[in-house]
Formats: C-alpha cells, structure tokens, sequence
C-alpha cells in the first residue's frame, strides 16, 4: 500500500487531485478514494457525488493513511481528476489485491 500511497502524494504534487469537500463541486473525475472510517452521513455525501459523476470508488484506506500521503492529518475522500492518473493508480491498487466498486 506504500507504493499506492506514494503515487497519491505524486499525482497531488502535479495538480491531479481533488481533496476533501471540494469533491462536492466537481463537475467531472475518473476515480474516488473514501476512508472507511468517515463517518455515515459524510460516507453517504461521497458515495452519491461518485454515483452522480458515474465513477469507480474505492473503500480500502483510512482517514489517517490517505491524509499522511498528502501532507494532512485526516482526509476523507480524495477525487482523481484525470482518467491516465486513475488508470494507473487502479493498476497500482489491482497488484496489490485491492478491488474497487
């Protein structure tokens, strides 16, 4: 999961990410990242933006983790804006065994 992460700070570095509430306004992106441990209602509020904007999701990091790659304490969702950067990160996640929705 380090080298998952690493990519996340990088693609951050270059601009490719959309982190936190600001998911809410987004008009478009290829794939979201939700901590599993957000709480219900904000679980609900990311989960539907993923379903309105028809995008993949993954619920395989924490708060703690996605925050830490990012130079944050706690984040909790991350929204990756371009589809080369979500391929890429979807194939870093699938050698892993990491499966998304």
């Amino acid at each position: 999961m380090n080298e998952v992460l690493s990519f996340l700070g990088l693609l951050n570095k270059g601009g490719k990410l959309i982190i936190g509430e600001k998911i809410l306004y987004a008009r478009k992106g290829s794939f979201m990242l939700i901590a599993n441990d957000s709480g219900l209602a904000t679980r609900k509020k990311f989960l539907d933006k993923a379903e309105s904007l028809r995008i993949a999701f993954s619920l395989d990091f924490d708060k703690g983790s996605l925050g830490s790659s990012l130079g944050y304490k706690e984040i909790s969702a991350v929204l990756i804006k371009e589809s080369k950067a979500a391929k890429a990160l979807r194939e870093k996640l699938s050698k892993k065994g990491v499966t998304d929705i």
